[in-house]
């Protein structure tokens, strides 16, 4: 499994940049915040006039929540194939969607912690955008702890498991409604 995914990781990294990018498009007016992939490790956050080179976690993310999700997906028994690619594919979808998030987060902390570094006092009249201390303690203080300590070990066995368990039951659930 890790080897198909050393050769699919970058692809993965950019789809979930891309995502990202978007994300940032929707929520974001001028300057738009835009993110440029430069590694598996290592990206590029941009916004008006004020760039960070960021430290991504890409790798950790995938082995921790893509990796345990694909052998629950297959191993959990008596699940049609029908129901299993439906679980492989929607559980996909919701940790993709939850990547995508964590580098929202991420990014804006990134940009948050930059622009309120006291080194860029004589000059931060000249951004055309804000931000408070509470982006940063929000980042410091909630999303970096949980994700932490519980969302790297337990986001890819909870999203297979109780997506596989629901799809198991309503498998059941037609197949007595069928016999009846």
């Amino acid at each position: 499994m890790l080897t198909l995914w050393s050769s699919a990781g970058l692809v993965y990294a950019r789809a979930v940049v891309a995502g990202t990018n978007a994300v940032f498009e929707l929520i974001e007016t001028a300057p738009e915040t835009h993110i440029v992939l430069r590694s598996l490790n290592q990206h590029r956050v941009e916004r008006g006039g004020l760039s960070i080179a960021a430290e991504t976690t890409f790798a950790k993310m995938a082995i921790d929540t893509v990796i345990p999700f694909l052998p629950l997906a297959v191993a959990i028994p008596r699940l049609t194939w029908r129901n299993r690619l439906i679980l492989l594919l929607v559980g996909l979808g919701i940790l993709y969607l939850i990547q995508v998030g964590l580098l929202v987060v991420h990014s804006r902390y990134a940009l948050a912690a930059a622009y309120l570094n006291p080194a860029l006092d004589s000059s931060r009249h000249l951004l055309s955008f804000r931000y408070s201390p509470a982006s940063v303690r929000f980042y410091e203080k909630i999303v970096s702890p949980f994700w932490a300590g519980v969302g790297y070990y337990w986001t890819g066995p909870v999203v297979g498991l109780g997506l596989g368990a629901w799809l198991l039951s309503r498998q059941q659930r037609a197949k007595r409604d069928g016999e009846r």
